[in-house]
């Protein structure tokens, strides 16, 4: 990982400009119920200081057991699909989990937006 970021604290911010690069990662783990979380990541660029999500050529995520979801991005266009709470907008549950399949294009200013956010205004 290359790490290319001007440090400053104004305002807040923490980042002025700057860019990560990532060649190559992969990780495993597995939780205490016994599922297992996967993650492969090609070529990736992350802009901290402009609120853009990363522009990824390949990035595989996937999660097994109850909550199974998975998630692929290649050359910045990302789908998966995940298991989403079914509930009311006081919060109540509304009936049961269901699941959602999405797709965006990463690489766009999201304004800070989480991905749940996305995923759900999408």
């Amino acid at each position: 990982m290359l790490n290319c970021n001007k440090y400053i604290n104004l305002l807040g911010s923490l980042f002025e400009y700057g860019v990560s690069l990532t060649c190559l990662s992969a990780n495993i783990n597995r939780f205490y119920n016994g599922a297992l979380r996967f993650e492969l990541t090609g070529p990736s660029i992350l802009s901290p200081a402009t609120g853009h999500y990363p522009f990824h050529t390949f990035h595989f995520i996937g999660v097994t057991g109850d909550l199974a979801a998975w998630q692929v991005s290649i050359m910045g266009v990302t789908f998966g699909s995940q298991l989403m709470p079914n509930v009311n907008e006081d919060g109540s549950v509304a009936g049961p989990d269901y699941r959602k399949h999405y797709c965006f294009f990463s690489c766009l200013n999201h304004k800070d937006q989480l991905l749940e956010e996305i995923i759900n205004n999408g």
